[in-house]
């Protein structure tokens, strides 16, 4: 490690112009992860710089070198400087009324398909009853037919999504970011708009976050005329080169980014029963495509690019740059183990929620619109308490992959709480207790994206959300063949199974 150091400072030393000290090896980061309380700490063996992010100075060996430029400033309204978060929180307030309806929809169709059977007996009892065999099978009949169809959903929406992720998020890196929010609004039809729109949103985030070096404005074009490289071909400090004494805020906007959206969801999840109760299942949808339509307008005329971009030379470069970071021996395992944790997380998290909504319309509880809707808020609005639980983690200087592994831990207790207790207020203790959990999936991101560089943000967020469908395919089928075949001896096997994942992610953080 401490060559490593060395060698790249002393590239910095012929840079300035300047003779500087040997960096130490207490000045490096051995595991290749960042402690939150080390705010001016080196990443992967590149040497610490002291770079003020307060707009008006460049400090570096403790002396003011460079007036930052008139340029560097952000000259953007208000609203273009922060559409891009305005409209992901729209856009995901109005979609959690498309899911509700579409999953609703789905039992209700498949509960009118067997109606004439049910009619030939008298069912009198309430609900959560122990209801007559043949009664029995019909509803579990219906609740198999309606998690068989949530499948078949996945077959078609995984490889459109992966696909999409995949050549979207390189072309972003390539022309921009302005591309990658608006083509969502297009392909959201297929369900992979709103992860195309978070990659958009966490790269533009990162963006902001580089650091600007002597000579340098923060604009890629000028940076590329006066420090030509050859195509393809990059330093490690100049691929990771984001602003270290600025990355504690940019770990905190990726949880904002996160969970501000579904908080912003609970506002209708709170109505949405209401909503679908009263206007319907078709009426639900036309607003739901009203709204949207609005949305995208507005997108259009706001969204624009940050300035900071640091542009990819070719449409593979990205990839190439991830490539690299695998191969390099100090940032390979650190890499590995958190991308394999998120991806088990990810696997546990569809096992549960792939059959939830059915095993909570089905007996013993037959939760209807109303009350789903409460429960979906509540879901959501654990971000409330998750954003100033981020903020003591901070406090206690914990790492960013113990805070993950915390909240993949309190997951875990959720899951197995879930399989273990059938009552209906389970399900409102399941989401008090996974408040921890909503960080896990930001500081993942946050570590990765650090660890691989600036020059390949929005591939790099993008290959993990396309890793992530993949998972979210093989769990969805898993947890619905599951439910399925042990319906009539353990129906919450599910829940059992996304426990065991969530145990193994926990382990890896």
């Amino acid at each position: 490690m401490s060559g490593i150091a060395e060698k790249t400072s002393s590239s910095d030393k012929q840079q300035n112009g300047a003779v500087e000290t040997k960096t130490s090896a207490k000045d490096d980061i051995p595991n290749g992860t960042t402690n939150l309380h080390n705010e001016d700490a080196a990443v992967n063996g590149i040497s610490k710089r002291d770079v003020h992010s307060n707009g008006d100075t460049k400090q570096q060996n403790g002396h003011v070198t460079e007036k930052l430029k008139p340029d560097d400033a952000d000259k953007r309204s208000f609203l273009q400087r922060h559409a891009f978060i305005i409209t992901l929180i729209a856009y995901h307030m109005i979609s959690g009324l498309m899911y509700a309806v579409r999953g609703q929809y789905r039992y209700q169709f498949f509960h009118g398909l067997h109606a004439d059977e049910l009619k030939k007996y008298n069912i009198s009892r309430e609900c959560g009853a122990v209801l007559e065999p043949e009664v029995q099978r019909i509803e579990d009949k219906i609740s198999a037919e309606t998690a068989n169809w949530s499948l078949y959903g996945t077959y078609i929406r995984t490889p459109m999504t992966i696909i999409a992720c995949f050549v979207i998020g390189m072309k972003s890196d390539q022309i921009g970011r302005r591309f990658l929010f608006l083509l969502p609004f297009v392909t959201s039809i297929a369900d992979c708009g709103s992860i195309g729109m978070s990659t958009a949103s966490y790269a533009l985030v990162s963006d902001t976050h580089g650091r600007k070096r002597q000579g340098q404005d923060s604009h890629p074009e000028n940076t590329k005329e006066k420090n030509p490289e050859p195509p393809g071909q990059s330093s490690a400090s100049d691929e990771i080169d984001l602003d270290m004494s600025r990355e504690k805020s940019r770990s905190f906007k990726l949880v904002l980014l996160h969970i501000v959206p579904y908080l912003a969801g609970s506002i209708v999840s709170f109505v949405e029963g209401y909503i679908i109760a009263y206007l319907g299942f078709f009426w639900s949808l036309i607003i739901v495509i009203g709204f949207k339509s609005f949305f995208f307008i507005f997108a259009i005329v706001f969204v624009t690019e940050t300035g900071q971009q640091k542009k990819a030379i070719e449409f593979t470069g990205p990839l190439k740059t991830i490539g690299r970071a695998f191969k390099d021996p100090v940032r390979r395992v650190p890499l590995l183990l958190v991308n394999l944790a998120l991806l088990f997380s990810v696997l546990a998290s569809v096992e549960e929620r792939e059959i939830i909504h059915t095993y909570e319309m089905s007996p013993p509880f037959c939760l209807r619109s109303i009350q789903l809707g409460w429960l979906s808020a509540e879901s959501r609005l654990k971000g409330v308490v998750a954003i100033p639980l981020m903020w003591v983690w901070r406090r206690l200087s914990l790492y960013e992959s113990t805070i993950a592994g915390i909240g993949i831990a309190s997951y875990t207790a959720g899951a197995l709480l879930l399989a273990t207790v059938r009552e209906t207020w389970v399900f409102y203790a399941n989401y008090a207790i996974t408040i921890p959990g909503s960080l896990a999936s930001s500081m993942a991101k946050a570590i990765t994206s650090r660890l691989i560089g600036r020059s390949a943000l929005a591939s790099t967020f993008a290959v993990m959300m396309a890793a992530e469908e993949l998972f979210m395919f093989v769990g969805g089928t898993a947890s619905n063949y599951l439910y399925q075949y042990t319906l009539n001896v353990l129906p919450t096997a599910s829940f059992y199974l996304s426990a065991g994942s969530f145990a193994v992610a926990t382990v890896l953080y």
